[in-house]
């Protein structure tokens, strides 16, 4: 995109504002998703490799790393954990009742709260840093919304039932 640098300028002051000045409002579902974007998919940086010639060349350096995604996917389960989103997701679709009655900010919140579960497991995996979190109590409630019939989107499906794999694997 011929404005790369600027948008990427402009992520970066969001999330360094997520990660260094934090504020209790910060907690939302919409930073929660913020941070998981930014860590899945990190941006590149341009460089020079060798500014001492005329014929500038540029090239693309990535930020990502283990280390790197490790880091701000902690921060995103802080905020996860301040904003109560495991609670939220689990209390809806834990039983029968709920789970027939989930509005549409439930079906989001079991959306990343599931998106979360399955990249704790893939970043363990990729980095062999330590797993954050366990399946196990999101599995049943996977199950319960995948059953909904607002649960359509194409990766609705897809985590619950690496939820389940998870589970599974474990025992």
């Amino acid at each position: 995109h011929p404005r790369y640098t600027e948008i990427i300028q402009l992520v970066d002051m969001a999330v360094s504002r997520l990660l260094l000045r934090p504020s209790a409002p910060d907690a939302s579902l919409y930073s929660i998703q913020s941070l998981l974007l930014y860590f899945q998919w990190m941006p590149y940086d341009l460089y020079s490799p060798n500014s001492s010639t005329t014929h500038t060349q540029i090239e693309f350096k990535t930020r990502y790393n283990e280390m790197s995604t490790w880091f701000v996917f902690g921060i995103a389960l802080r905020y996860a954990s301040f904003f109560g989103l495991e609670q939220k997701a689990l209390s809806t679709f834990g039983d029968e009742f709920g789970a027939v009655h989930a509005t549409k900010e439930d079906l989001e919140n079991m959306r990343v709260w599931l998106n979360i579960v399955t990249y704790d497991c893939n970043l363990t995996l990729t980095s062999g840093m330590p797993a954050s979190l366990r399946a196990e109590p999101t599995n049943t409630a996977a199950y319960k919304f995948c059953s909904h019939h607002a649960a359509q989107r194409p990766g609705d499906l897809r985590y619950a039932s690496m939820v389940s794999w998870l589970t599974l694997s474990r025992i």
